[in-house]
């Protein structure tokens, strides 16, 4: 949010092309892009405006986060070739350290490519979601065919604008639109806030269960959210450190959840119910059987008939009635017990060939 200082990490995890990943400087790793990137003889602006995207998706991609790694030296993220450095590109890098591009007082992810057509793309005709600074501007690149995603800054479009004498701010909030140039300060990756710890909530049977409240208590805790109708749930700008979460009102607990300020964790939490209630029960004269509608599916249900024999049924199995209804044959009148987790509930079948039980679960 505006004021808010803007951090970013001194280091990245690099997966080199064997497949070993090294921590590296950020501003160095940044010295082995830029020239693989835009190439030789590039003006100092357009070379600027390059290092300062670079940085910004560099800090801000989260492609490999489950890989361990923050960034490879391929296409797939940035082209990370040490070995063609020059002085230009070094001089780039060093001149624009630390600055970052920023919507709303936010870093954000700056994508890029060689060439366009005339003007470039909105996000929503390349991928799935409209974002606000990937908007279609003109561009003076001078090519007719577009040559990569079309999405954000025109490489050579960047250097056309820059022999024209546009400064590297210039290029970059002319190809990205309402976006600032903001100036980040390098801080350990230990303490870099980008971890997220997100997931869902299911009952036992794998049923999403919305409207629950989740605590996360650690470093910065505790963090209370809720759950969406879907049962998903997210903690984002999580610095690094020991975390437990918990679900209110329920004996569901994490623990020794580990951040190390740039990883994502990914949690199934199984938050079951714990008692059902009868909402009513009606006599049936046909058929001849106990029927209940529990309203979760997957459920076994059992039940003690009045000569004491027991019976199992998963609710569910009758759909005939219900999606979620069980159904199992009566012996006749008496005492009927049912049991769904925790809960008992007795049924009196009087007269009647059987009984219809509607039943609901309960949260504690």
């Amino acid at each position: 949010m505006p004021g808010e200082v803007l951090r970013i990490p001194e280091t990245l995890r690099v997966q080199l092309p064997e497949g070993r990943i090294e921590e590296i400087p950020l501003e160095e790793y940044l010295k082995g892009v830029i020239p693989a990137e835009m190439g030789l003889k590039k003006p100092p602006e357009a070379l600027k405006a390059q290092a300062i995207v670079s940085r910004s998706f560099a800090v801000s991609t989260r492609r490999h986060a489950r890989e361990g790694f923050d960034v490879c030296t391929t296409v797939h993220c940035q082209v990370w070739k040490p070995e063609k450095r020059y002085a230009d590109a070094d001089r780039a890098v060093e001149e624009t350290a630390g600055q970052v591009t920023t919507y709303k007082g936010r870093i954000v992810g700056t994508h890029f490519f060689a060439h366009c057509d005339g003007h470039t793309r909105n996000s929503e005709d390349v991928w799935s979601k409209a974002v606000p600074y990937y908007r279609s501007v003109p561009c003076i690149c001078g090519y007719t065919k577009l040559y990569g995603h079309g999405v954000g800054m025109c490489q050579r479009g960047a250097a056309a604008m820059a022999r024209q004498g546009a400064t590297a701010e210039e290029i970059i909030r002319h190809y990205y639109t309402g976006v600032q140039i903001g100036q980040a300060r390098h801080v350990p990756r230990t303490t870099f806030r980008r971890s997220v710890i997100f997931g869902q909530v299911v009952d036992e049977v794998g049923a999403p269960r919305g409207g629950l409240r989740l605590v996360l208590r650690g470093p910065e805790g505790p963090i209370e959210r809720g759950t969406t109708a879907d049962g998903r749930f997210w903690f984002t700008r999580l610095p690094a450190g020991r975390w437990d979460l918990e679900v209110k009102g329920k004996p569901v607990r994490y623990t020794e959840l580990h951040t190390d300020g740039r990883n994502s964790l990914q949690l199934r939490v199984v938050a079951p119910y714990t008692s059902f209630e009868a909402e009513r029960v009606v006599p049936l004269a046909y058929p001849a059987s106990i029927v209940g509608t529990l309203g979760v599916e997957g459920l076994p249900v059992y039940i003690v008939t009045p000569s004491g024999e027991e019976r199992t049924a998963v609710s569910g199995s009758a759909a005939d009635f219900d999606p979620t209804s069980f159904s199992l044959p009566a012996e006749g009148p008496g005492t009927y017990t049912l049991r769904v987790l925790d809960r008992e509930i007795e049924v009196e079948v009087q007269g009647a060939a059987g009984a219809w039980v509607q039943m609901k679960p309960v949260a504690p």
